[in-house]
């Protein structure tokens, strides 16, 4: 980016420079895995999330059963 940029007190990157620049991508097999491993991590941090909910829920009633004396 320093190579491509220009200007004097505030060296900037035009939108064309922008342009010109090379950025190396992996085959599209390997794309297609990398975006099944983070959908695969996306989905077990909702099935986390919902569990801690119902943890957080669960603690809650425990909770309040001791403050009230219930059983």
């Amino acid at each position: 980016m320093e190579q491509r940029s220009s200007g004097g007190n505030y060296p900037a990157i035009t939108t064309e420079e922008l342009g010109n620049l090379f950025i190396p991508l992996p085959p599209l097999e390997v794309q297609e895995e990398i975006a099944a491993h983070i959908q695969s991590i996306r989905e077990r941090a909702g099935e986390l999330e919902r569990e801690a909910r119902g943890e957080v829920e669960r603690a809650k009633r425990e909770v309040e059963r001791m403050i009230l004396g219930g059983e």
